[in-house]
């Protein structure tokens, strides 16, 4: 196996998840839209202000590509990553996707709708967002829910979950 990658919604705690897993494995942590923001010398919200979010999702095609492309690591996916077809099949052939599941109140706990994220402006907004993108999340092949642990036992979870699947015949 190649790559771990953590898909889910803003606030399911793609990041967080993200660096404990990989320190357990040994691993580099990469989140994608920090290599993103890093790779166009804009921030995630500027970029979807003087690009649109076609120009945004542009960009982090070409981004995710780079990332796949490099030796093992744990990817934090942006939100919207795996429900592009293209980017799902990146996901697909060059690791495993994990889809960290966490229910609308918990993600509305988690993060502030103060406007600091391009979609994430209002529960309403929010939770149409979140049902748009669930057939998405749910073609990953692992999935944890995440609601009432903590970022180390779902770190715990997914490492166990992935290595059954890593480990060969």
């Amino acid at each position: 196996m190649k790559h771990v990658y953590l898909v889910g919604f803003m606030g399911s705690g793609k990041s967080t998840v993200g660096r404990l897993v990989a320190e357990r494995l040994g691993l580099e942590c990469v989140d994608l839209d920090v290599r993103i923001e890093q790779y166009d010398g804009r921030r995630i919200g500027e970029i979807f202000r003087e690009s649109g979010e076609p120009g945004f999702r542009n960009i982090e095609s070409t981004v995710l590509r780079r990332v796949a492309a490099a030796a093992r690591q744990v990817v934090a996916l942006g939100g919207g990553t795996y429900c592009s077809a293209a980017n799902r099949d990146i996901v697909d052939r060059t690791g495993i996707a994990v889809y960290l599941e966490t229910a609308l109140d918990t993600i509305l706990d988690r993060v502030r709708l103060d406007g600091a994220r391009p979609l994430f402006t209002s529960r309403d907004q929010v939770a149409t967002l979140l049902a748009t993108r669930l057939p998405s999340y749910e073609k990953a092949p692992v999935r944890v829910r995440t609601d009432d642990l903590e970022p180390v036992q779902i770190a715990d979870l997914v490492i166990g979950r992935i290595e059954p699947v890593e480990r060969p015949g």
